[in-house]
């Protein structure tokens, strides 16, 4: 019964561990205590499974225990020459043929060092199985990865990796550039998105603005009164839904709001410039300039 015992132990053991190697899993997403994820549903499942498993097993183990003793009992055996389960497992795969200490002198060598004598034993069962699943996992490894290509190289995974984290960094990007509005809109530096903006200003916003910013029909970029507020959010919103009263159309059907953003942008650093015509000061006086994260980066207004 104390092995019996100590079987059990082990059960158990190898249950906590399948338990908690999925645990682990789900601590790092975590997710493992919300009903509503598919970590916990996974450590759920694999934990009952497990516990199936093990109640299976202790329930063969005492049903063979009680009939391998009523079958000792019926032949006779005196019950010091019973093996128990583990005492059988024990010898067949742990201790082998190791002889007791009492016996080592049979197996000894005759060399000795420090008084320190060499036995003559076998290599132990259990070492000789993993030597020999070593191999087969070795065999089994180099044709799932070399031979048949049905396996991912750790460089190949890597870069896949990269790739999928790549496109969600894009994804993410995208959707960040099309959530930009006239609350969260900012001023950029990129020279080519600049460039951009100055293009598409001299082909669609030249005619009323002038292509230096100075006005005609439409206000004066270039000085520092602004009809429609000066910020970046504020040139962000003309842009976007225009003003009718003046016959600016609104752009947000013809722009994407990273277009507008950039527009806003290039717009707001034609203050300070000198443009050939300028028309007079519209609207109210801002107190201080744009500023730019990097004005080496900026377009050549």
């Amino acid at each position: 019964m104390k092995s019996n015992s100590q079987l059990i132990k082990s059960l158990g053991l190898i249950f906590t561990l399948l338990t908690a190697s999925v645990g682990v899993k789900a601590q790092k997403v975590n997710s493992f205590t919300d009903p509503n994820s598919q970590e916990f549903w996974m450590l759920l499942a694999v934990s009952l499974f497990s516990l199936a498993i093990i109640v299976v097993l202790i329930m063969l183990i005492f049903l063979l225990s009680t009939l391998r003793q009523v079958l000792y009992k019926q032949m006779g055996m005196p019950e010091e020459a019973r093996e128990t389960f583990w005492q059988r497992f024990n010898k067949r795969f742990v201790s082998g043929d190791l002889l007791p200490v009492e016996r080592e002198k049979e197996i000894m060598l005759d060399h000795a060092y420090d008084g320190i004598h060499e036995l003559d034993n076998f290599m132990p069962p259990w070492l000789k199985y993993f030597f020999i699943g070593t191999i087969g996992f070795a065999v089994v490894y180099l044709l799932h990865y070399m031979v048949l290509d049905t396996g991912k190289l750790q460089m190949e995974e890597y870069e896949q990796e990269l790739y999928e984290a790549k496109v969600e960094a894009d994804a993410r990007l995208a959707l960040a550039k099309n959530n930009i509005n006239e609350e969260n809109a900012v001023m950029i530096s990129d020279a080519a998105a600049l460039e951009g903006a100055k293009a598409f200003y001299l082909a669609n916003c030249a005619a009323c603005h002038a292509q230096d910013g100075g006005g005609g029909v439409g206000p004066n970029l270039t000085d520092e009164y602004w009809i429609h507020g000066g910020t970046v959010g504020d040139v962000f919103k003309t842009i976007k839904y225009g003003v009718k009263e003046k016959g600016m159309i609104p752009w947000q059907d013809k722009m994407t709001p990273e277009q507008m953003q950039n527009m806003a942008s290039y717009i707001l650093l034609m203050q300070g410039t000198t443009p050939a015509s300028p028309k007079d000061p519209q609207g109210e006086k801002m107190q201080s300039a744009p500023q730019v994260a990097d004005s080496t980066a900026t377009a050549s207004l």
